[in-house]
């Protein structure tokens, strides 16, 4: 039995259609958004980064201040187990 055979499309699968399609293009477009978002926070950590990696360059930084600093920035965590 060939299942397009028996497969009629209404006005009820239709809006289903529809509806999913729509989802689809939101998430989609939800995303490109969140991929833009993402690259600009990623770009703003490298430039402060390369700002102190050249503070301590200059010694106006030692490792542990470097190390404190870097953390900050990039937001790290201590997870307890």
């Amino acid at each position: 039995v060939n299942l397009m055979d028996e497969y009629t499309p209404n006005d009820h699968n239709m809006a289903l259609r529809f509806n999913e399609h729509e989802y689809q293009h939101h998430v989609a477009e939800e995303s490109q958004v969140h991929l833009r978002r993402r690259k600009k926070i990623r770009d703003e950590i490298d430039i402060k980064l390369f700002l102190l990696h050249d503070e301590q360059k200059n010694n106006k930084l030692n490792d542990a201040q470097l190390a404190i600093k870097c953390g900050r920035i990039v937001k790290t965590r201590l997870f307890k187990k």
